[in-house]
């Protein structure tokens, strides 16, 4: 769905959320500079909260956060079963009980280790980038002389290969890396 192109789709949007004086938290997920959300924002007098899309971090901190809750939820009586093996890694990590309990509420989690993702495409160790400009870009020649000025030469070798999908003119061009 798109995101609401002015102030009255805006809040009849709203509106079927909220009910008879419900509190209403309306999602809108657009690129703010294509979508009329400025305008929307300013017409309708409501104060939006602008967030990006969460990066790997941010996924994994809601992930510890629900970890320390299921933990809280665990039986005191397995303490005992697992109360020597604590101790003895407290006292032969050097770490604090708090980076080590952060690490087991890690691995309760699943993580080993956080790993950077494409927005694009989700994939691991790969970074999403995106070129826009103010024309079209007829040729990936120009977008390469672009990459050029920021990109290490085998980055944009590798960028090449992508560019072969280009047929048409575009204002902006969107591909991922491996970093």
């Amino acid at each position: 769905m798109l995101p609401p192109r002015d102030v009255e789709e805006y809040t009849n949007r709203s509106g079927h959320t909220g009910r008879a004086g419900n509190i209403v938290v309306a999602v809108v997920v657009c690129n703010p500079r294509s979508a009329n959300v400025s305008k929307i924002e300013r017409e309708s007098g409501v104060k939006f909260e602008h967030i990006s899309a969460p990066q790997p971090s941010d996924v994994a901190q809601a992930a510890g956060v629900e970890a320390a809750e299921s933990t809280r939820q665990i039986s005191d009586s397995v303490i005992p079963a697992f109360k020597s093996a604590a101790e003895q890694l407290l006292n032969t990590s050097g770490m604090s009980a708090v980076e080590l309990l952060a690490k087991a509420l890690a691995k309760a989690s699943g993580y080993s280790e956080i790993k950077s993702r494409s927005l694009l495409s989700s994939l691991e160790n790969h970074v999403t980038l995106l070129l826009e400009t103010g024309r079209p870009i007829y040729t990936p020649l120009y977008a390469l002389g672009v990459l050029r000025r920021f990109l290490p030469e085998n980055k944009v070798e590798f960028v090449k290969v992508l560019f072969s999908q280009l047929t048409e003119m575009a204002l902006c061009l969107m591909w991922q890396l491996k970093i």
